[in-house]
């Protein structure tokens, strides 16, 4: 159109616009030094977006659901129908990773995952709990990984969480 919108099968309300009422997946091909990919890639249900078993977005590599974002906000890794914010999927050994990428760690934190509170009743939001890996090791060749685990108490004292308990590299 003349504001720059391109429409296939309709007429074009955003820069792209695919509609098909038969069929609700658009299919997108690449192509990388010679090899192709072809596969869904994209699938949206646009007049179904309020109800939450609908998909919002689902990348796949030929059938297969690689990572899926569902309308009420369940997002799935390797998985079609995810029951959690979060649900990563695998036939053998899913993991999540969390890379520090400094070259030269030294003694520093290497990565955390926190337990954040948004609790406005009190005015108390804050991370109340986390796990941090943290490298204690003088030299950045050679990692000395520990767990430290942090708590906070509850309440309108807007407690820090604090070292409760640490796993050191000898798993003492």
């Amino acid at each position: 159109d003349l504001g720059g919108n391109v429409g296939i099968g309709g007429t074009p309300s955003r820069k792209l616009d695919v509609r098909d009422t038969s069929n609700t997946q658009a299919t997108i091909l690449a192509y990388n030094q010679g090899a192709s990919f072809t596969g869904t890639v994209y699938e949206a249900i646009t007049d179904r977006v309020a109800n939450s078993a609908f998909n919002l977005m689902n990348l796949k590599a030929s059938t297969v659901s690689k990572f899926l974002v569902r309308g009420d906000g369940n997002v799935g890794i390797g998985q079609s129908s995810p029951d959690t914010k979060l649900d990563v999927e695998a036939a053998t050994n899913p993991t999540i990773r969390i890379t520090n990428s400094t070259s030269a760690l030294g003694a520093a934190d290497v990565g955390s995952l926190e337990f954040f509170t948004k609790d406005a009743s009190t005015d108390a939001s804050r991370v109340i709990s986390s796990i941090v890996c943290v490298n204690d090791g003088d030299s950045p060749s050679v990692p000395d990984g520990q767990l430290v685990f942090k708590t906070a108490l509850g309440g309108a004292s807007k407690e820090v969480a604090t070292e409760r308990m640490r796993i050191d590299s000898a798993g003492r």
